[in-house]
């Protein structure tokens, strides 16, 4: 199995009119997604713009790192993290959960601290 789970913060820099083609591109780029990975993606505007994906697939969803990445480089300003879990065991024989924070355009992986040893 394949988990994720998704938040980020989604801004852009130019004020309200590039937060509104910041928007409309990112509801286009989630559109594209295959319908099982579309449909765990939510966009809620409040103020600022929030995404929220989670998901348990069968099989590993590439799509679902990429949308991050591309969130990363269209929103500089932006933040969030993603946590992801594979069947698979990493070299140490666990399956441990992957945790990537997206900060200031970049996406860093971390050693998770608060889920370790759920597995």
């Amino acid at each position: 199995m394949f988990e994720y789970h998704l938040w980020a913060v989604v801004t852009a820099d130019g004020g309200l009119e590039a937060d509104g083609a910041l928007l409309d591109a990112l509801r286009s780029r989630i559109a594209g997604l295959s319908e099982a990975v579309r449909e765990s993606f939510h966009v809620t505007t409040l103020n600022e713009t929030h995404v929220v994906a989670t998901g348990l697939r069968n099989r590993r969803e590439w799509e679902v790192e990429d949308t991050f990445r591309w969130i990363a480089e269209h929103s500089h300003s932006g933040y969030g993290l993603l946590y992801l879990r594979s069947e698979y065991p990493d070299a140490d024989g666990q399956t441990h959960f992957r945790v990537q924070r997206m900060s200031l355009g970049r996406i860093e992986e971390l050693e998770d601290r608060y889920l370790e040893g759920l597995a």
